[in-house]
């Protein structure tokens, strides 16, 4: 039996129906995944339901990064994260997320969210506004031996407890976070806090400055 021809009408309710059914798929794709990602709001929106931070609130916009230029501090009751984020022409990518515990027990609690040259420090301590990091370079290195001083960066807070550090890159550290020595000052300048000295420190033959 043969096909009846699809009359010129048809043809074109045909395509229209095939359009509607496009667009909707593309709107249902755009609400539910967030696909494509047209804004930095939308990235981060994206990223923040892919790590379960639905509910945290951006508190700070971040200093552009070496791997990150829009870097964001997120905030959820004793809680808080680090999120990065980029682009690639009109489209942003689904971003990264690190998130650390304001432990009231612990003076301070540092993470390195993408590399050394970035620390987020959180202070428990409510008394503590100011915080410095000592920290390890190297001015000297042969095959046999590498010669380190030691430098020291201090920073007020980008938001209530937190603390951002992003190196120069001529100052970047090259060590561990455990390597690096963290104190949290009072608003008077007083040191109420000090972690314990890197054994690492005593391994290379440094010595704590005064």
């Amino acid at each position: 039996m043969a096909e009846r021809p699809i009359s010129q009408r048809g043809r074109k309710w045909r395509i229209l129906r095939d359009a509607v059914i496009l667009l909707l798929a593309l709107v249902f794709l755009a609400v539910t995944l967030d696909f494509p990602i047209f804004t930095a709001g939308q990235a981060l929106r994206a990223t923040q339901i892919r790590y379960y931070w639905e509910d945290g609130e951006m508190v700070a916009r971040l200093p552009p990064g070496n791997i990150y230029k829009y870097q964001y501090l997120l905030h959820n009751g004793n809680w808080y994260a680090w999120c990065g984020l980029s682009r690639e022409g009109l489209l942003w990518n689904y971003g990264s997320l690190v998130s650390v515990y304001r432990d009231p027990e612990q003076p301070l609690t540092a993470i390195t969210p993408v590399s050394i040259q970035t620390i987020l420090v959180v202070a428990g301590d409510p008394d503590i506004v100011q915080v410095e990091l000592e920290y390890p370079i190297t001015v000297s290195l042969s095959e046999s031996s590498r010669t380190c001083q030691l430098k020291r960066l201090r920073q007020d807070p980008v938001t209530e407890h937190c603390f951002w550090f992003q190196f120069p890159e001529e100052s970047s550290p090259v060590c561990q976070l455990e390597d690096i020595l963290l104190r949290g000052y009072a608003a008077d300048g007083t040191l109420l806090y000090q972690s314990p000295t890197p054994e690492s420190w005593a391994e290379a033959g440094i010595h704590v400055t005064e």
